[in-house]
């Protein structure tokens, strides 16, 4: 991605598709662009491409997607009361937590307390 930023490429993007022997030569599943705007930072596209990413993934398995952005919310409680609130509407009992790396408030897991399950990877 960064070779692609440095090159001035205007457009980058995810893609999913079958592992095969090959290096990204398996059958393409999904794929979706990403503009690259010429005022955002590296990081920032980067962040994009990441929401892209699990947008993507989530699509492509039928899995519905809520993406909550705390610097949106006046604290951490206010974004947690939101999840919870569209949580406990959709009929959600239980929650998966995949590469989520803050520390839940109180709030969120007395919610759904005994119900949280936190995966992640050991890097």
């Amino acid at each position: 991605m960064e070779d692609a930023w440095n090159a001035g490429v205007k457009v980058t993007g995810v893609t999913i598709h079958y592992v095969d022997t090959g290096v990204d030569s398996g059958q393409i599943i999904a794929q979706t662009p990403v503009l690259i705007s010429e005022d955002e930072t590296i990081d920032e596209l980067t962040e994009r491409i990441h929401d892209a990413e699990h947008h993507l993934y989530a699509e492509a398995a039928n899995i519905p997607v809520l993406q909550i952005r705390y610097p949106a919310f006046e604290t951490r409680e206010a974004a947690e009361q939101e999840i919870v609130k569209t949580l406990v509407a959709d009929g959600v009992t239980g929650i998966l937590l995949a590469g989520y790396m803050r520390i839940l408030t109180p709030y969120i897991v007395q919610a759904f307390e005994q119900r949280i399950l936190n995966i992640h990877p050991a890097l």
